[in-house]
């Protein structure tokens, strides 16, 4: 009796070994490729407020938090009236090198503290600050591939900042510059 329990018991061991063995796994997936995400300007945190719609008084320092998912090293440049196609006639306002974010963050965040001279006159002027990896170029505010982000304000010691509405001009046709 004892022996055909034990074999009953070998024979049942038996086939679960077998069944084990008979399962067949794929390769595991390949993970995709972990793209890098760019520095996220939080424009709701920054100071002055981008909600006042023209400031009046210059600040000393704007003061702009980044959120970073991957703690990096951080480039900043600020301009007033910039345009792309004016690259040589703005002043461009960088740093000396980039910002270590180990040593100026808490919970992913790197706040910059961005000095920038006022501007001359009376009119109405716009600032534009963009934190990136770094820049295409030394002459322009544009992020070089991986990507960044921007906060503008106006500024205009009056208050006053003429904005133009182009909407007028959706229902004007235009005649067709036909063919050469």
């Amino acid at each position: 009796m004892m022996r055909r329990g034990l074999s009953h018991a070998v024979g049942v061991g038996g086939a679960a070994v077998a069944l084990a063995a008979c399962v067949l796994a794929d390769p595991p997936a390949t993970l995709p490729e972990v793209v890098e995400q760019p520095p996220f300007i939080l424009t709701g945190s920054v100071v002055p407020s981008t909600s006042v719609p023209v400031l009046t008084t210059w600040p000393t320092t704007f003061v702009v938090p980044v959120y970073l998912i991957e703690p990096a090293d951080l480039e900043w440049r600020a301009a007033i009236d910039y345009l792309p196609i004016q690259v040589d006639e703005v002043p461009i306002y960088a740093p000396a090198g980039p910002v270590s974010a180990s040593a100026n963050s808490a919970n992913g965040v790197t706040i910059l503290g961005i000095p920038i001279p006022q501007p001359v006159g009376l009119g109405c002027s716009t600032v534009t600050i963009v934190a990136a990896y770094g820049f295409a170029s030394s002459t322009t505010l544009a992020p070089d591939s991986r990507g960044g982000s921007s906060v503008t304000w106006r500024y205009a010691p009056n208050g006053e900042c003429q904005t133009y509405d182009a909407s007028a001009l959706a229902a004007v046709t235009f005649p067709d510059a036909g063919e050469d």
